[in-house]
């Protein structure tokens, strides 16, 4: 665990205002503010060499040495490779020294230190297309020594009033306009700017926002004048999110793109990262959370690559915040790691802007550890952290820390402790005029006192939350679905059943229409997973009837489907399944009926489907405390508790899922023992007795729709023998994986479609970008496997090689009956929930993604066409599951989208048995007439049972079939 050290064992820590009107210590002030463009940070000194110029005494020893004794080629390619900003800091630490000696010291040194002021000068010019610092140093050798000194003092002086907490706002604009008039009179225009953007800072800080834009307009134009430069860049930054706040958003695009275009050219590390961070969090606010995934790492790596050193710590903490609030707690894990590798490697050139950014980083570790039960453990760091943060001039830093603090505290069941922090929290937040932060602590107080049993104070902490995110419902979505859920439970604790129905109506046609705005991406799978809350009110309502409880979960799982579709894509077959429209691409389209009435319609539709299959079907729902299990059999609905804890459950999960998914090497070995243990204590619990019965006969249908971490593991493993030997359930089931339960004619025909035959894609070759981050071995089984597909599908249009590109893939698929994917996926390990195909690359450049198909490429098609994906690659059935967070598969992505099956892997799968198993499953199904379903469950039987005799799972249950509708 990291220790905060003090604040004198530091750089500077005295606060002023920066550029952009917030508040930050005076160390990073004086390097973004000053001289010329400073981007902030870097590199304090050590191991200073006493053969070095005193006046090198503040530089990098290895910059200070080659400034002395290296030719021009050499100290170009140091400067090369040590980035922008260690030489604009070099060159403002060189300007410096004149201004702590007195004028006859200076004099003896000025030659020598001038001209290491010009080699730098003249490597930003020459490697970094920064004119800007040549030009200020030739304007520097034209004046005297005295005057240069002179000039010097002035600027720190300019900057020292910021410093100086005995001097009031207006006592500070006043002398603040008197450094601008002398900068005038030595002609100064390269640090006229400054003092007019500092002149701004303190006009926002008494509210005068005329006097602000006119000073910061004149700082821009300033700037701009002296060529590119990361001051240019600051200000466009302030100017493109003043923009994105009063709604002129292609105003906001086109301030952005100036400055990352010009931080960029210059390849300013601190500049391309907050822009990007900047664009990240107003597409986050959008809901288009796959793009601002995106744009963080690009943030990351693109300061990274700009040698930002330390820096990269402000971007690393931005993107954990980011997957904090989707609850991805194992990415902010990785992250926390790396953000300690940053601390460690840079430790000593360490300033203000990294202490803050560290400081957040340990409160998102506390937040983890919260949300991993660890309360002790969080409120250690919360204690430790909470003096250095309480010091810092930002508004939200403090009231953030309660925030979180009491969050982690009602999550854990403390809501008693909860409540003093939350009005400490509150208290803060109306201070710092933060209404959204106000908001957000009036619900969670609600939150809190509903949980101590407080119900009539939860109902007046909710109608303070309305009236304070009025106007802010754009930014507070998640919040606007918790409160309606926590209005439900208030009413439904109080008896006032009729109110809380009334309100589960109001909650889920909120999420619908936010969830259709949202981007179709993973993240936005996880954002709707982040609405628990509502679900469980309406499990809780609908628990005493069986019958309405199954129909509501149902129904709920067709949220999946609303992500992204908010268009009106005409009229769509009618929905038996709660007397609704289903429009294109399966959008529901809710009819007059109320909730309720759509719950009853869902489940007689689905069970008189069910019924006609002679099929069982089970829902289950992973709740924090328990797993609930829906069967309907033979027309009847059952709810059942199932006996395990949650925790007893996922280990055996996870156990079970770690050995079925390890190569035995020999499939004929016998099943190991620890996992025919785990199998059959997973049945013993998980499956309902109709389906535990090891009676002989033709195989019935047993459709699994599962939830959380249960999506990990084949059901059809599960041991139902009551021996010593291994009788997986597969010996008398056909299980099948269902994902929607509209009546929509789900994996029969579609004949009356018009359809191409299909689309093969077959070993695609990854672009050299992706073989560097995904190295991977050559697929050589499926070309052959291609073509064999290929001969069953005589009007099949085959993909292979340059030709298996998105743009020829996505032009025809919409079309297809069937479409075959015989091709690598790749599950990103630094973000697992993000899972891609690789494709050829295209001749031409087509964008960033061009080279890799992805969840939002799916859910972008309309898939209603096509019988059957099949998706013979590793791990495409297997979706991102963590203890808080649930993100879809491949093969999700393709039924949301209209598909009405997948035949999927549930574990990576060798080259050689993936051909031969969808070769003689497609024969079965082409050949036979067998259903998609029977088809699979058949050829796996005879892998299991025929003559190769296969015993282990690994083998015969790697593929699984999921279907989109009955």
């Amino acid at each position: 665990m990291r220790h905060f050290r003090p604040n004198h064992q530091r750089r500077e820590t005295n606060h002023v205002s920066n550029v952009v009107g917030y508040r930050y210590p005076q160390g990073v002030a004086v390097r973004a503010l000053l001289g010329v463009l400073f981007t902030l940070l870097l590199c304090a000194c050590s191991n200073r060499s006493d053969e070095l110029p005193e006046f090198l005494s503040s530089l990098p020893p290895e910059l200070a040495r080659h400034l002395i004794a290296s030719d021009d080629s050499t100290l170009v390619r140091f400067g090369r490779e040590a980035g922008f900003d260690l030489l604009v800091y070099a060159i403002w630490d060189l300007e410096q020294y004149g201004a702590t000696v007195d004028l006859n010291t200076y004099k003896r040194c000025a030659s020598q230190l001038m001209n290491c002021q010009r080699r730098i000068a003249l490597i930003l010019h020459s490697e970094y297309h920064f004119g800007m610092s040549l030009e200020h140093q030739e304007f520097m050798e034209g004046l005297s020594p005295e005057r240069r000194v002179t000039l010097t003092k002035l600027r720190r002086e300019l900057i020292s009033i910021f410093a100086d907490t005995s001097l009031t706002i207006s006592d500070k604009i006043e002398k603040a306009q008197r450094y601008k008039r002398e900068l005038e009179t030595h002609d100064d225009v390269f640090w006229l700017p400054m003092s007019l953007n500092l002149l701004a800072n303190l006009y926002s800080n008494i509210g005068d926002e005329e006097a602000e834009w006119r000073y910061r307009r004149a700082a821009y134009e300033g700037f701009k004048a002296l060529g590119p430069n990361p001051m240019t860049c600051q200000l466009l930054g302030v100017f493109g999110a003043h923009y994105e706040s009063v709604g002129k958003i292609d105003s906001m695009v086109i301030c952005y793109d100036e400055a990352l275009e010009i931080a960029q050219q210059i390849r300013a590390p601190h500049q391309v990262g907050r822009i990007k961070t900047f664009y990240a969090a107003h597409y986050g606010r959008l809901g288009r959370l796959s793009l601002a995934h995106d744009l963080y790492t690009q943030a990351m790596d693109l300061c990274r690559e700009y040698k930002g050193r330390y820096i990269e710590i402000r971007f690393v903490v931005d993107a954990m915040r980011f997957y904090a609030r989707l609850g991805c707690w194992q990415i902010v894990e990785r992250l926390l790691r790396r953000l300690h590798v940053l601390q460690h490697k840079y430790e000593e050139e360490l300033d203000g802007i990294a202490t803050v950014y560290l400081l957040r980083g340990d409160l998102l570790e506390a937040r983890m550890l919260m949300a991993r039960g660890d309360v002790l453990g969080a409120e250690a760091i919360m204690n430790r952290i909470r003096d250095p943060i309480e010091v810092l001039p930002y508004r939200t830093e403090q009231p953030s820390l309660l925030y979180y603090w009491a969050v982690g505290l009602v999550d854990n069941g403390h809501a008693v402790r909860a409540l003093e922090i939350i009005e400490k929290g509150y208290q803060r937040s109306v201070g710092a005029r933060l209404p959204r932060m106000t908001a957000r602590f009036a619900l969670l107080r609600a939150r809190a006192e509903l949980q101590a049993g407080r119900l009539g104070d939860a109902s007046a902490s909710i109608g303070q939350f309305d009236e304070l995110s009025h106007g802010n419902e754009q930014v507070l979505r998640r919040e606007l679905v918790w409160r309606d859920a926590l209005l439900g439970r208030v009413a439904l604790e109080s008896g006032n059943t009729d109110s809380a129905w009334r309100t589960l109506e109001e909650g889920m046609e909120r999420l619908r229409m936010t969830l259709s705005h949202m981007d179709a991406s993973a993240h936005s799978y996880l954002w709707l997973g982040a609405c628990e809350v509502l679900r469980q009110l309406m499990q809780d309502l609908t628990a005493g009837d069986p019958h309405l409880g199954y129909g509501a979960e149902l129904y709920w799982r067709d949220f999946y489907r609303w992500i992204g579709n908010n268009a009106d894509n005409g009229p769509g077959p009618a929905s038996v399944g709660d007397g609704a429209k289903l429009g294109g691409r399966g959008r529901l389209v809710p009819s007059g009926a109320s909730l309720a009435e759509r719950f009853r319609l869902r489940a007689s539709a689905t069970t008189a489907r069910v019924m006609e299959l002679n099929a069982v079907h089970s829902v289950y729902v992973v709740r924090h405390d328990s797993l609930w299990c829906w069967t309907n059999s033979q027309g009847t609905i059952r709810r059942d508790v199932i006996g395990a804890s949650v925790e007893e459950v996922r280990e055996h999960i996870s156990g079970a899922w770690s050995l079925l998914s390890t190569d035995p090497g020999d499939e004929t070995d016998h099943v190991p023992a620890q996992l025919v243990d785990d199998l059959r204590r997973l049945a013993r619990w998980l499956l309902p007795h109709e389906v535990r019965d090891t009676g002989h006969g033709a195989p019935r249908l047993f459709l699994v729709s599962s939830d959380g971490f249960l999506n990990r593991v084949p059901f059809e493993t599960f041991d139902v023998g009551e021996r010593d030997e291994y009788i997986p359930l597969l010996a008398n089931w056909d299980v099948a994986y269902l994902r929607h339960a509209e009546a929509v004619s789900g994996f029969e025909d579609r004949s009356e479609l018009q359809t191409s035959a299909g689309i093969i894609l077959v070993g695609t070759k990854p672009s050299r970008e992706l073989q560097r981050r995904y190295p991977l071995p050559r697929l050589k089984e499926a070309a052959a496997e291609g073509w064999a597909v290929a001969g069953l599908y005589p009007g099949a249009t085959l993909f292979e090689g340059k030709h298996a590109t998105k743009a020829n893939l996505e032009s025809t698929w919409q079309n297809a009956e069937i479409i075959y994917l015989a091709v690598h996926t790749l599950r990103d390990p630094q973000v697992p929930y993000l899972m891609l195909i690789p494709v050829a690359q295209p001749d031409a450049h087509q964008g960033p993604d061009a080279n890799y198909l992805d969840i939002a490429d799916i859910r972008a098609a309309d898939m209603s066409r096509c019988r059957v994906v099949f998706m013979s690659g590793c791990s495409t059935g297997a979706p991102y599951t963590d203890s808080v967070a649930e993100g879809p598969s491949l093969g999700d992505a393709f039924l949301d989208a209209g598909a009405s099956a997948v035949v999927q892997t549930f574990w990576d799968v060798r080259d050689d048995t993936a051909r031969e198993q969808m070769t003689q499953f497609l024969q079965r199904w082409r050949n036979r007439g067998a259903l998609p379903i029977q088809a699979l469950n058949d050829s796996r039987r005879e892998m299991l049972y025929g003559s190769r005799h296969v015993r282990h799972p690994f083998i015969w249950a790697a593929y699984a079939i999921a279907i989109g509708g009955l």
